[in-house]
């Protein structure tokens, strides 16, 4: 029985001995609950500032990338130029004067008021509105940049126009339009000044109950309220202009919308028109207007203010 005794202690001793030497290694010792919450917090924290991080930077790398240089007055990109320089397509006839690439490197470099006019269609029309828009209007205070080109179209009277985006030191973009005339390429005045009878602000007042020439882009919408709640008998629409950031509502009676027009509802789409407005009751109140004419969807001169154009000997 002593024997037995003896060799129980001796176990118990070899047990406590085992468990203090336990004790003693450290790294085989499992944090508390409490230093495992902060050890999960402080990974947490690293992570999302890692994560925010590489978030900020692809954001600002993007930016970068795709805002125009707008410091100094970077010189004429030639390469650009030289795309620019090309033939019709359709119908396939050659320039006669100057090429594209000369009329658009002279009208950006332009100095002075007459720099600009020399390069207008329809001239003796737009005259007066040109050099005030050049002399004390926005254009004295815009420098072109660069030109992205834009697909061709055609007017009904199967005049083919070229068309750039002329990108200022703002941001800003403006339409240039060139149309083929004997003595070179004309840019449309009224296209690229978007010249109207009133402007943006007149219609963003409350006070301008009709406007009879207007340049804006145009875009479905669904918004239906006031003299204009019923949308059996409105298309809704939202006027844009790049000129001001606060919109206003247009709407065109759904029996008069052509089949060019409607393709554009269907589809969506953002297209630019000149039209002429009219307030229906207060709607002008509301920045509501009706589209009491769509003369044509681009913004071109109107053919009351073109020249009688001189024929191209092909």
């Amino acid at each position: 029985m002593g024997g037995r005794k003896r060799e129980r202690r001796s176990r118990r001793i070899t047990l406590e001995q085992a468990r203090t030497k336990q004790g003693k290694l450290s790294f085989d010792k499992r944090p508390d609950r409490k230093e495992r919450s902060l050890m999960s917090i402080y990974t947490s924290i690293i992570l999302t500032a890692l994560l925010l991080g590489s978030i900020l930077f692809y954001l600002f790398h993007e930016r970068a990338k795709s805002t125009p240089n707008t410091s100094g007055n970077p010189p004429i990109n030639e390469q650009e130029l030289k795309e620019i320089d090309m033939e019709f397509k359709t119908p396939p006839v050659k320039w006669t004067g100057k090429l594209p690439k000369e009329v658009l490197k002279e009208f950006r470099e332009a100095k002075t008021i007459e720099d600009y006019l020399k390069h207008l269609d329809h001239l003796d029309k737009v005259e007066k509105d040109a050099r005030e828009f050049f002399s004390a209007g926005p254009g004295s205070r815009q420098k072109i940049t660069r030109f992205v080109k834009l697909p061709d179209f055609h007017t009904r009277d199967e005049t083919t126009y070229i068309r750039f985006q002329a990108i200022l030191e703002s941001g800003y973009i403006r339409m240039i339009v060139l149309r083929r005339d004997p003595t070179g390429p004309k840019i449309d005045f009224d296209a690229y000044s978007r010249r109207g009878s009133h402007s943006w602000n007149d219609l963003l007042s409350g006070e301008t109950t009709e406007a009879s020439e207007i340049r804006l882009g145009i875009r479905p919408d669904n918004f239906y309220l006031g003299e204009f709640r019923d949308d059996t008998i409105w298309q809704s629409f939202r006027g844009i202009t790049p000129d001001h950031e606060e919109q206003i509502s247009l709407y065109l009676r759904r029996d008069q919308i052509s089949a060019s027009l409607q393709k554009i509802i269907e589809r969506n789409l953002t297209t630019r028109a000149t039209v002429s407005l009219s307030s229906i009751g207060e709607s002008h109140q509301k920045k509501q207007f009706e589209v009491s004419k769509a003369h044509q969807f681009n913004w071109l001169t109107l053919p009351h203010r073109r020249s009688k154009q001189t024929p191209l000997s092909e």
